[in-house]
């Protein structure tokens, strides 16, 4: 498709950026990649209990662990993709310029639940102790997100 049809019509572009996240929450939240969490889990607890009983942990029971994170990381490797896409339109909501060269772009992060004001200057990035008026409410035009540790769009 022409650029100039996403300038046109900004639905298309934007039923595009909704199409790709709804795929890749859709491989992320996979019943079969999400058992395999949870074994990875209960897997982990026993080889942990094993240790701590001073028993011998079975070659199996490793073997399947490595097996399991394997298969994992690829959850990893989507939440990775998705924080880069919301990221990334978090830039551009500011006026920002995506980074070129090969670099990512940072995720946004905050350390406890308060808003995010998305088209903020970047001089103004969340501090340790922000202040209380970070938690008003958004002027015209801005986006306001809300996370514990990823402010983003994709929620």
């Amino acid at each position: 498709m022409d650029r100039r049809a996403y300038i046109e019509d900004p639905s298309k572009l934007l039923d595009l950026v909704e199409w790709a996240l709804r795929e890749l929450r859709g491989q992320r939240d996979d019943p079969e990649l999400c058992a395999k969490e949870r074994q990875l889990r209960e897997v982990r607890r026993a080889i942990e209990k094993l240790e701590t009983a001073r028993t011998t942990v079975p070659d199996d029971l490793r073997k399947l662990k490595m097996d399991l994170l394997l298969a994992t990381e690829e959850k990893k490797s989507i939440e990775d993709r998705i924080a880069a896409l919301t990221s990334g339109l978090l830039v551009l909501a500011r006026g920002e310029k995506l980074p070129r060269n090969g670099r990512k772009v940072q995720k946004v992060t905050t350390s406890s639940p308060r808003p995010i004001v998305a088209n903020a200057p970047a001089s103004t990035k969340q501090k340790k102790k922000a202040p209380k008026a970070a938690a008003k409410a958004p002027l015209p035009g801005q986006l306001l997100l809300f996370g514990e540790e990823e402010a983003s769009l994709d929620e």
